[in-house]
């Protein structure tokens, strides 16, 4: 394991070095193992925006707390998304096979997109989003983890991150976008691999040609005037807002590139937490901690985004040695450090009820879809730990392993161990079983026509981190 980097010499206030000599490195080992030492020790150098290197003589800056990541996503005249605004880019200084750029480089999606654009690219995804049968996203959610943790019930062991948590994601992602099951399977896999910067490039590059085919098979039946099926892409490849193809294709892949790998990455780390904090682990043995707040908890703590996206200046001087055309990483994961300000302490020092954390965006470019993925979260560990009586990991929290990602916290296994389950079919948590639910594996996530339910939803689309949908 790579030491913590040593307090680097450059003086606060100055201007990005050129080279980024002498600069902390998002990618180093070491910065990824002690994270929160490394947020410390930057807002004890810098303040709440630090000068970082995100790839070798690639310096940006990154915001360090809750009130500087609201403030510049607030200014879109002072920060702007469009990232071909971004100088060392322009001036050519990051070669066009940089493993950061599948991340960072401008596309015409509603990430990278301000004010009146932003608007128009969103509104196809929150239109389609309204169109979505939460109670068959929860039921079937339900069915699937049944499934896998039945596969493993018997063993009294499992990797959950390699058994359950991503198997989990990627079955409701190919169903909710209407994906074979090999296209799913190659989809997530290049999608972790833009995400972790292996070979990135390549990787986008073979996503937007897996999409283009999906988005043509939706378009040969729209001209046929067949009828489209209910899902995801269906929706978008049908509504008025996106004026071509190439916008169809990239909204899938930023609404796929964070449906993906952060829910995958939440669950894991939510459920690592609760198994190897001492204090988590208590507050939910005694009923202080709920599922809601664990989730939130870990969207503070450990979000599964730490530095992205990034932001563009605008104009010199908006900060101390802030240049027009300096990139800024939003440090969504350095944003949850304990601010007594902000957040009051508990007995325990968790912060529980706290909600105001960043680790699904902040302001108009939040997470459209966060609700989504904390229902997909709050079944997947309810379930899970109803299913496995004994559940435990015997790994201390120094001893998990991460995947080296500038741009994410994800885990690369989590073994656990519990008392072997010989039943064919684990039985599941009392809030949260698809038998509470109306819908079946066999219907379709997107319903052609609403009507109204001839009985009151399940109490499980009103638990606390779920806004009341209006009728």
């Amino acid at each position: 394991m790579s030491p913590l980097p040593p307090l680097p010499p450059t003086p606060p206030d100055q201007p990005l070095p050129s080279d980024g000599q002498g600069l902390v490195a998002l990618y180093d080992p070491g910065v990824i193992a002690y994270p929160e030492q490394t947020y410390e020790h930057l807002l004890a150098r810098y303040g709440s925006l630090a000068p970082v290197v995100i790839a070798p003589g690639v310096p940006v800056w990154l915001a360090l707390d809750f009130q500087r990541i609201t403030s510049i996503c607030r200014t879109p005249h002072l920060w702007t998304r469009d990232t071909r605004a971004w100088r060392l880019w322009a001036e050519g200084r990051i070669g066009d096979q940089a493993e950061i750029l599948a991340m960072l480089s401008w596309r015409p999606n509603l990430l990278f997109a301000e004010e009146a654009e932003h608007g128009r690219l969103r509104r196809p995804v929150t239109d389609a989003l309204k169109g979505l049968d939460v109670k068959w996203v929860a039921a079937r959610t339900g069915q699937v983890v049944q499934r896998l943790i039945a596969e493993f019930a018997a063993d009294g062991h499992a990797d959950l991150v390699g058994q359950y948590c991503r198997p989990l994601v990627r079955t409701m992602m190919g169903e909710l976008f209407g994906l074979t099951p090999d296209s799913t399977r190659r989809l997530t896999d290049l999608v972790t691999r833009i995400w972790d910067g292996a070979d990135a490039p390549t990787a986008l590059g073979n996503l937007e040609h897996l999409l283009s085919g999906v988005i043509a098979d939706r378009q040969r039946l729209l001209a046929t005037g067949r009828r489209l099926p209910a899902d995801f892409t269906s929706a978008l490849v049908s509504a008025p807002g996106l004026g071509s193809v190439e916008e169809m294709i990239q909204t899938m892949v930023v609404t796929i590139g964070a449906g993906c790998e952060p829910t995958a990455n939440l669950i894991s780390s939510a459920v690592a937490l609760s198994l190897t904090d001492p204090a988590v682990a208590a507050a939910l043995a005694d009923g202080e901690m709920q599922l809601p707040d664990l989730l939130h908890f870990t969207l503070r703590q450990q979000p599964p985004i730490t530095h992205y996206p990034g932001l563009v200046a605008t104009r010199d001087n908006i900060y101390p040695g802030v240049r027009a055309g300096d990139l800024v990483l939003l440090g969504l994961a350095a944003a949850g450090l304990p601010t007594p300000a902000l957040h009051p302490m508990d007995p325990r020092g968790l912060h529980i009820g706290n909600r105001s954390g960043v680790g699904f965006g902040a302001g108009d470019h939040a997470c459209p879809a966060q609700h989504i993925a904390l229902l997909i979260a709050h079944i997947a560990i309810a379930e899970l730990r109803a299913a496995l009586p004994g559940l435990s990991s015997q790994q201390r929290p120094q001893d998990l392993r991460h995947r080296q990602s500038v741009f994410a916290r994800a885990l690369m296994d989590l073994p656990v161990t519990f008392t072997a389950q010989h039943a064919q079919r684990p039985a599941p948590a009392s809030r949260t079983s698809a038998r509470q639910h109306p819908a079946t594996a066999a219907s379709p996530p997107w319903q052609a026509r609403r009507t109204t339910p001839s009985r009151p939803p399940s109490r499980l689309l009103r638990l606390p981190f779920m806004r009341r949908r209006s009728r």
